[in-house]
């Protein structure tokens, strides 16, 4: 009887295996219903491993990749109980220690103890990223930030999500914390640089000091390793200057210094020997928005539409440029059909346009604002943080007579980015309801918060 209830767990240790290596094959290709399908048998072949007393549960791990192919299904919330199992069943094992019956057996265990434990922390870790991100897509930004902090052994990317969730919570000290983590994980994670930029505000070496630090410290690490490369020298002396060109450029864009920005982006360019660098090209043409030179701005926008006709970052911006009713609307259809219709509708830049357009018509009879407000309240559902929906909402209510309700526009607006036109828009908003004293206050701000604007 013992012997077939060897064979019998034998059998099951065999079957467990084949299917646990079956679903990673299955979730590297990216099938996911096949791996759902396939990981529900794993959870009762695991189930029956349990029963028969085996000596390692399979049961967390089955569990985590089922966690896996229902979140490659976007079944978020489902996976995010099967990774809270998950981690409890390693929490289980973790606990549960047998003593060795022979005093020569206590150093053989304490060793093994010492690698197993450390394979189900970062297991342990792995799966609470992954609940962090379930969280994050289905909205719930506070249980994600709890699982991203609790996690050990965070990756760059890691800290660039939690960065822009504590941006969502308004939490600026915690976000700078997090995204300059990610700097200092990889130097080249530069998506980090704007947001730090505008979280930085002056001075503006404080952005170029932190990369420089951690680039040194980075490529001090690899010289180490790499100095039989002669040109290794020359390429992170070449990749260093780009990095503190494009940090500077952010840093002055986001001080409202855009004469600085637009010089710092075009000294990128004469590094990269091309113009044809769309990230510059937008940020350029922001600046020169920035500086009132429409027609600058306007060729800069047209420049990065012809690179890339796909992109839709700062079309809102690139819209108000465009001086004919009809290119704005041709901009406002070509961006609602990127990605087939309604697909781009996770960006708020298309449907702004749309709303530039539709209150902006050729004749003042066909433009309708309240519609227009409808295509604001859709831009702001897509990214509650874009500062422009807000800034054109208030422009609309003005227009509409609800200098009351813009104001509140213009305070969201400033409070996301603190520019001149939220000012301005403040400043006109309460001069129309005679709001003089308050008029008043909202100028003296703008000059404080932007000394070198004219």
């Amino acid at each position: 009887r013992s012997s077939r209830r060897q064979r019998t767990m034998g059998t099951h240790s065999s079957l467990v295996s084949g299917l646990s290596r079956t679903m990673c094959e299955l979730l590297g290709e990216e099938l996911y219903a096949s791996a759902e399908i396939v990981g529900s048998m794993l959870l009762g072949a695991a189930e029956a491993c349990d029963a028969m007393g085996a000596e390692t549960s399979p049961m967390a791990k089955a569990l985590e990749l089922y966690g896996d192919s229902l979140n490659g299904l976007g079944e978020f919330r489902r996976a995010q109980a099967y990774y809270r199992k998950a981690a409890q069943r390693n929490r289980m094992e973790s606990s549960t220690v047998l003593l060795p019956e022979q005093p020569h057996e206590v150093e053989s265990l304490e060793s093994s103890l010492e690698s197993s434990s450390s394979k189900r922390l970062y297991r342990s870790s792995s799966i609470k990223l992954r609940e962090a991100r379930c969280s994050m897509r289905l909205g719930d930004v506070g249980a994600a930030i709890n699982a991203f902090e609790a996690a050990e052994g965070k990756t760059a990317r890691d800290y660039v999500d939690l960065g822009k969730l504590y941006l969502e919570q308004a939490m600026k000290k915690p976000a700078i914390s997090a995204f300059e983590s990610a700097l200092k994980q990889n130097h080249c994670a530069v998506e980090v640089i704007e947001p730090l930029a505008q979280l930085y505000g002056a001075p503006h070496d404080a952005l170029a000091k932190l990369l420089s630090e951690t680039f040194f410290h980075s490529s001090m690490k690899k010289k180490k390793i790499q100095q039989h490369h002669s040109q290794h020298s020359q390429h992170r002396e070449a990749l260093g200057e780009w990095l503190e060109t494009f940090a500077r450029g952010h840093a002055a864009l986001a001080a409202h210094e855009f004469r600085a920005a637009i010089s710092h982006f075009e000294a990128i360019d004469r590094l990269l020997g091309s113009s044809s660098n769309l990230h510059g090209l937008l940020r350029m043409g922001k600046a020169f928005f920035g500086l009132g030179e429409i027609v600058n701005a306007r060729y800069a926008f047209h420049k990065a539409r012809i690179y890339d006709r796909h992109n839709v970052a700062f079309m809102d911006l690139a819209a108000k440029v465009l001086p004919t009713h009809a290119e704005r609307s041709t901009l406002a259809h070509d961006l609602m059909a990127v990605g087939g219709g309604g697909a781009c509708s996770s960006r708020p830049e298309p449907w702004l346009v749309v709303a530039i357009v539709t209150a902006n018509a050729n004749n003042d009879d066909d433009a309708d604002l309240d519609k227009a407000l409808q295509f604001v309240d859709k831009a702001v559902s897509c990214d509650a943080r874009h500062a422009a929906s807000y800034l054109f909402r208030g422009e609309l209510l003005v227009r509409l007579g609800k200098a009351d309700k813009a104001i509140v526009a213009y305070f969201k607006a400033n409070s996301l980015v603190k520019d001149l036109p939220s000012y301005t828009g403040l400043v006109e908003a309460y001069l129309l309801l005679r709001k003089f004293k308050e008029a008043l206050h909202a100028a003296k701000d703008a000059v404080a918060a932007l000394p070198t604007q004219p």
